[in-house]
Order: structure tokens, then sequence, then C-alpha cells
């Protein structure tokens, strides 16, 4: 039985409990302090004063809490009387008003102000500023200097009269332009003239010599001799002469295609030099004879020599290349069933399954990797009776309680992992998990941390 719950009935003839004032024992009758009235002496009408309110006590603690420290106040209070002292007295206030209203009735109104400031503005407005009038006199001056004395004016003109006097009419001279412009206009300009020339030019320099063109001709008549043209024919020919068509350098031979007068070998070629190909040959109607053939840098006969006999594969067998290019020898797997009593790897420290693996009968091993990081299976006092996972777990009591703790290798999952739990307790949890542990309870129907089954428990952490 819990003694301060409310769960139970305490009967008994005398209650004491500890009065830490007076250091002794007391019993409940002593440690009253007074009596309430008979309005208040029962749970009942306690709360009904309270308006059966149940955050009463709540609501006046919160509103005891925002009210301001008393010397808080205080001292905000100094301050203000503090600040009032330094003010100015109301009669002293009422002086000093009082000297700028008489001080205001001797100045005009401001409406009488305003009025008169308006017929000045207005009045300036229409006169122009001194800066202005200066400017416009110091211009009216400039210009005056410039112009000329009136005598020497009529000097000038009278020059000028005796000059016009001298010259043709303006008809005549209009008369003389007219026709000038006429016959410039029927002209080429010098621009065009030029362009043209240059454009002759040009066309000329182009041009070939007669003896270049005479020797072209007869360089024309000989290739017409070896290319043939025939209409309708979507090809041309190159004609060999009556020995040959020999094809050659500035110094060498190249080789020769036989002509008619060699008979039943009319037609024949003779290379004389090597032969590059860099794509295929093809010959389907001939053979080829050489003294020597290179392929890949490697003579042929050499290649045909290290070649193995043929033979034939018998399956699973079969013959192939790899990626290189090379022949190999695999097994088929496509076409037949692979039968065999053993596999090994031969360098690699298992053999690995790329794919699903599919097994018709029983599977059977030696060892298996363990899906577990950690798992175990655990006694009451914390000593753990078995382990199946990757790793080690750790399992420590809590004195005075059923509780544990539980640590092994970091998890790669960090603290996300999966846990797996069971005990013989009605409730079983954990807290303060990290990658690396947690806090493991169990706890009775209760709640209590006294077992009720025989407190063994299983942990399981997936990978």
């Amino acid at each position: 039985m819990d003694a301060l719950s409310n769960l139970h009935s305490i009967r008994a003839d005398v209650i004491e409990v500890w009065d830490p004032v007076s250091l002794r024992y007391k019993t409940i009758q002593e440690t009253i302090v007074g009596l309430p009235p008979a309005t208040l002496n029962s749970i009942e009408l306690l709360a009904s004063a309270i308006g059966n309110d149940p955050d009463f006590f709540a609501a006046v603690a919160a509103g005891l809490a925002a009210k301001a420290e008393s010397s808080q106040v205080d001292s905000q209070i100094s301050t203000v009387t503090a600040a009032v002292a330094l003010k100015a007295s109301t009669a002293e206030l009422a002086s000093q008003i009082s000297t700028v209203n008489v001080a205001l009735d001797g100045k005009a109104v401001s409406t009488e102000v305003d009025a008169a400031l308006a017929v000045v503005n207005t009045a300036v407005a229409l006169r122009a500023s001194s800066l202005e009038l200066a400017s416009q006199i110091s211009t009216v001056n400039t210009a005056l200097d410039s112009k000329a004395v009136s005598t020497e004016v009529a000097a000038a003109l009278a020059v000028v009269n005796t000059a016009v006097a001298l010259r043709a009419s303006t008809a005549e001279l209009a008369s003389e332009l007219t026709t000038r412009d006429s016959a410039i206009a029927a002209k080429a300009s010098s621009a065009v003239l030029a362009s043209e020339l240059a454009t002759r030019d040009t066309a000329i320099a182009s041009k070939a010599s007669s003896s270049a063109v005479s020797a072209l001709g007869a360089r024309v008549t000989d290739v017409e001799r070896v290319v043939t043209v025939e209409a309708g024919v979507p090809y041309n020919y190159l004609e060999a002469g009556t020995d040959a068509l020999v094809i050659r350098g500035p110094n060498e031979v190249a080789a020769n295609f036989l002509g008619s007068s060699a008979g039943s070998q009319e037609g024949r070629a003779l290379f004389y030099k090597d032969v590059l190909i860099g794509g295929e040959l093809l010959m389907p109607n001939s053979d080829i004879t050489t003294r020597a053939l290179t392929v890949g840098g490697s003579s042929l006969t050499s290649l045909l020599a290290a070649q193995e006999n043929s033979f034939t594969a018998v399956l699973p067998l079969m013959k192939g290349f790899n990626a290189s290019g090379d022949a190999e020898l695999k097994v088929d797997y496509l076409n037949t069933t692979l039968e065999t009593d053993w596999i090994r790897a031969r360098t690699a420290i298992g053999v690995t399954i790329d794919d699903d693996m599919f097994v018709d009968g029983h599977l059977a091993y030696k060892t298996i990797d363990s899906p577990y990081w950690v798992a175990c299976n655990c006694s009451a006092n914390g000593t753990i009776s078995f382990q199946k996972g990757k790793h080690a777990i750790v399992v420590a009591k809590r004195g005075g309680d059923i509780a544990y703790d539980v640590s092994f290798p970091e998890h790669p999952e960090g603290d996300k992992y999966m846990v797996i739990i069971s005990s013989t307790e009605y409730h079983t949890f954990y807290r303060s998990q990290s990658s690396t542990g947690f806090l493991l309870y169990l706890r009775a129907s209760t709640n209590g941390t006294v077992a009720q089954g025989d407190g063994s428990f299983n942990i399981a952490i997936l990978k």
C-alpha cells in the first residue's frame, strides 16, 4: 500500500507528523492553527467559495506574478515626484502666459500681415532682378560694340556697287551655269568610270595568255585519249594504252594495268610498292598473289601458324569471343543445365551471385551472416544467456529498479535502427536511444518496479 496515495484509507488511533519548527513529532490536531468559520469548514464549502474553479490558485498565482514589486513601484513614484519638482508652478506659468498675451495684443493680425506680404510679392514678381537687368545691358553693349560705324558701312557699299556694275547680269550668269550643269550631267562620274575600269582590268588579268591556251588545248587532247566519256553511261573510263596504263609518282612507278598487248594478261594490275588498305579488301571473283602479307603489323603466315587446330566444342562448352575480340572457350549457360557437385571460389573469398537464386530443394549451410546488428536473451539480473547478432551486446542492470543500460558498437543508421523487444513482464519499453545504446525498462501490471514474471527479456536490433 502506498501511504501517500488516495487509493486507500488510513485508519489509526493517533497520527503524528514531524514539525520542523519544534523539532519533534506532533499529532494532526496540534498542527492545526485556528479553525475555519462554519461557511468554510468543509472542502465542498471551500470549492463553492472559489466558484468551483479548479484553476483558481493558478489564476491567483499568475495575477500575482504579473504585478510589479512594491520596491519597483516606489522607485518609479520617486522618479516621477523628482521630475514634477523640476517643473514650474502654475502661478509662474500663468504669469508668463499673461506676459505673452500682452505682447501678442500689440502685434498685427496674421491675416493683415499675409495680405500686405502678398501685395509686395506680386509687385516684386513683376520686376526684373538686378542680375537679369545687368546681363541684358551687358549683352546690348556687346552687340553695339560689334557694329560698324555708318560711314564705314556707306564706303563699303559704294565699293560693292562699283564691283557689281562690272559683273555680268544675274540672267546671263544663270544661263551659263545652266549650260554647264547640263554638260556635266551628261558625263559619267569619276567614281563610276574608275569602277568600270577596275572591273575591266580584273577581267583581263584573269584571262590566260594565248600560249597558255594553246598548251592547255594540247593537254586536253592527251587527257581525252585516256579518259573516255560515253553518252548515257553513268560512269567514265580510264583507257590503258596498248601496253599498259601506268600510275607513277615523280620518281617511282606505283602500278601498271596491262593493255591489249599482254594478251590473256590484259587487265591485270601490277603493284610495285606496298598497298595500304584502311577498310576491307573484297575480291569475290579473283585471287590475290603476294610475296608477303602483313596483318596488324604481323606476318599472316606467322599468325596462321600460331592458331590452334580446329575442334568442335561439346556442351556445356561453347566457342566465343570476349569484349576485346579474342577467342575464348566458355560455359553455355543458356542452352544447357550446369550439373556439378562442388562450386568453390578460385581467388575471391566467396562465390557471388548477382541475380536471384531459386532453390528447388533444401539449402544447407555451415554458417550464414546474421540479419541482426546485435541480439541476445538476458535474465532478470542482466546476465546474457545467448548472443546471435553480428556484434556483441552489453547489458547492465540498474540497482533498485528493473531497468537496464544496453550498449553495442555504433549502428550504421545512427539512432534510427529497428528494435525488437519482448519480456515476461507486462510492459517493456526503451528511452534515451543513441547510435550505441539505450535504456530499457520493464514494468509490472501496476507499473511497479518489482517483476511479476521471471524478469527475462529478449533484444534484437536489425542491421
